[in-house]
């Protein structure tokens, strides 16, 4: 019988790591990233990472042609994350719902007490003898 051979060294398991280490290199992966596109310096500014289950990264980014972009350029984002991880994982990238603007809140709020400030004129001046 042949000699058992050691197992090669690219068999070593996998990197075990965590959303908090993810994080805290997301700026690394960003940097590889650009400097293999400089078109996604914009686009990865405003990605978060939203949350790791397993091997899958979950990215948010603001609106869904940021998503596009992104998605587009997944093989770049995917050997960024290996080369600064140490281990491949699968990107789901979703954009963030749409909120109202702090601007239009406050303007619907306005609105609305203008509204109450009219009804309540009305209502005392035909109370008024």
């Amino acid at each position: 019988p042949a000699p058992a051979t050691p197992a090669p060294a690219d068999s070593a398991p996998p990197v075990e790591i965590s959303l908090q280490k993810v994080r805290s290199l997301w700026s690394n992966v960003r940097t590889r990233a650009e400097g293999e596109k400089v078109s996604l310096r914009a686009v990865l500014s405003r990605a978060t990472v939203a949350a790791l289950a397993g091997d899958v990264l979950t990215l948010r980014v603001p609106d869904s042609s940021a998503a596009e972009l992104l998605r587009g350029n997944l093989a770049t984002l995917r050997k960024a994350i290996e080369d600064v991880l140490g281990r491949p994982l699968t990107v789901s990238i979703g954009a963030r719902p749409r909120t109202r603007s702090r601007r239009r809140r406050r303007s619907e709020r306005l609105d609305a007490l203008r509204a109450q400030e009219v009804r309540l004129t009305r209502r005392s001046e035909a109370e008024a003898p």
